[in-house]
């Protein structure tokens, strides 16, 4: 399952990203990256950025569970 942030930027490291709080990385699970330079995003960070798309929803499988509970 994926967890998708409408409208947020993608952070240029772990020190300007809203997941990396005092020293641990909270999207690998509070690994401690406090030796990775404010400089670069680590190769085994998980967030990565969607590319242009349309809609992100399956409208059809939605219509069908609302009719579904009446």
């Amino acid at each position: 399952m994926s967890v998708l942030i409408k409208n947020m930027e993608m952070p240029k490291n772990c020190q300007k990203c809203w997941l990396y709080i005092e020293g641990a990385c909270y999207a690998k699970g509070y690994r401690d990256y406090r030796l990775i330079m404010d400089t670069a995003k680590p190769d085994d960070c998980p967030l990565v950025e969607l590319p242009p798309h349309g809609r992100l929803d399956d409208a059809e499988v939605v219509i069908e569970a609302e009719g579904s509970e009446t």
